[in-house]
């Protein structure tokens, strides 16, 4: 298994990741602060996802606000 890529970081303690197959690509939003924090998502991950966890749609636009020590794990 290849290790996953960094796409950003807004903050040291805070982190973008994408993987990607042939048939699936998944997004991870950290946020390992104690406050809400933002992320600045870049274009090409900007869209329609799922909710990996609990099958929710999940629309990520340009600046994301994550709560305090949450991630998320989404799906295309």
């Amino acid at each position: 298994m290849k290790i996953l890529k960094k796409i950003t970081k807004t903050n040291p303690l805070d982190v973008i990741i994408k993987k990607a197959t042939a048939t699936e690509t998944v997004l991870v939003l950290v946020n390992s602060r104690a406050t809400v924090q933002s992320f600045t998502v870049p274009t090409a991950l900007q869209g329609n996802w799922t909710n990996a966890k609990t099958g929710v749609g999940v629309t990520v636009s340009s600046n994301m606000a994550i709560n305090s020590f949450q991630y998320l794990i989404l799906k295309k």
